[in-house]
This record gives structure tokens, C-alpha cells and sequence, in this order.
């Protein structure tokens, strides 16, 4: 969702719908999660900088100390090697 042209926010999941079909807990019976996603995700901010259009900076919210910063760069990279392909 584009808040203003130099503000952006958006979540990134990794893993993908049906793909873990029960969730286990020690004591808990098992839990049916097939219509679920695999992962929880995790919102980002993207701000721009109102200088250089090549510069922005990253806000991510960290669950249980898992960082998805490089996750996302990821996604952004294989996109554009994707578009390229394309081209």
C-alpha cells in the first residue's frame, strides 16, 4: 500500500499455502493449518529518499528474532533478474 510516493508498506510471507498440513505442539492436540500459510508475515516499510530515487531505507518487524531484511532484498533481487529475463 503506497501511503505517499516517498512511503510504502507492504508484508512479505515466506513459504506458501497448504504446503505443512498439521502443527504440532508438545502437549496440544495436532491443528489443522492447510488453508494457512506456512510462514507469518512480516511488515515492511519502505522509505525513499526525496534526493536520490535509487536510495531508500528499510523498516522490518522482527518475529522471534527472525530478520526478514535479507529475505526481502532476496525477493527484490530474483524479481528483477525475472523482469530481465523477460525483456
Amino acid at each position: 500500500m503506497e501511503v505517499r510516493s516517498e512511503r510504502i508498506h507492504l508484508e512479505l510471507a515466506v513459504g506458501e499455502t497448504g504446503s505443512h498440513g498439521y502443527a504440532t505442539h508438545a502437549v496440544d492436540p495436532l491443528v489443522n493449518i492447510k488453508d494457512r500459510s506456512a510462514e507469518q508475515p512480516h511488515r515492511i516499510t519502505l522509505v525513499f529518499s526525496l534526493e536520490s530515487a535509487t536510495r531508500f531505507i528499510v523498516v522490518c518487524e522482527t518475529i522471534h528474532r527472525w530478520d526478514a531484511v535479507r529475505r526481502f532484498i532476496q525477493v527484490l533481487t530474483d524479481e528483477g533478474l525475472r523482469k530481465k529475463k523477460e525483456k
